[in-house]
């Protein structure tokens, strides 16, 4: 799984599938961690919040926000796929408190500001080593802020059976337990649709 394989697959038809392609997911495939999602977006979004996303896609969850009359003071969306951050600026383009940056997330080095939200949903399972990447992010949260993640895990072997062709295609693979044991400060975590997508609450204890 390379870097270069997961772009062209995001970037296939200028990404314009991909938002029907997540409709269908989020009403068959893993219904209660979206709504998760949007509870978590409902209680720590607010006017003063600052908000960071790494892997924003299509800019879907920019979209909850907006449909859920969310304010925050600034909106940073990350992704290296072009033709995904293209479809997400066009969603956005009215709203001068959202910007999108065209960036690798497993390399956060250049970033100096600090947020008070950091959210990333269905990403890690396309980062080499998740665990790493989500604790040095966490160097980007306020005191007292929160980062939410949704990842894929490996379900149950007859929901695995339906979705292992999915993971090939797009060239992902689950999040194993013990990458997630490696990962710090976590609050919260919750799993869905018989282990398929897995949910985890981090908050800056500093």
């Amino acid at each position: 799984m390379s870097n270069r394989d997961v772009r062209k697959v995001y970037s296939f038809f200028e990404a314009r599938w991909y938002d029907s392609f997540k409709e269908v997911w989020n009403r068959f495939g893993t219904p209660k961690a979206e709504k998760k999602i949007r509870i978590f977006l409902k209680e720590y979004v607010s006017e003063e919040k600052s908000i960071l996303e790494l892997g924003c896609g299509t800019g879907k969850n920019m979209e909850t926000i907006q449909r859920l009359n969310l304010l925050f003071k600034h909106y940073l969306g990350l992704d290296f796929t072009p033709d995904m951050l293209n479809q997400a600026i066009n969603k956005s383009k009215a709203n001068n408190r959202v910007t999108f940056k065209q960036q690798d997330i497993t390399n956060l080095d250049n970033l100096d500001e600090k947020y008070d939200v950091i959210i990333s949903t269905w990403v890690m399972s396309h980062i080499h080593l998740p665990s790493e990447v989500i604790n040095k992010a966490q160097n980007l949260l306020k005191d007292d802020g929160s980062f939410y993640l949704v990842f894929m895990t490996k379900p149950k072997w007859f929901i695995n059976f339906w979705v292992w062709p999915f993971m090939l295609l797009f060239k992902a693979r689950y999040v194993t337990e013990s990458e997630i044991q490696k990962v710090q400060n976590i609050k919260e975590i919750k799993r869905y649709s018989f282990n398929l997508a897995t949910s985890i609450l981090i908050k800056n204890t500093n």
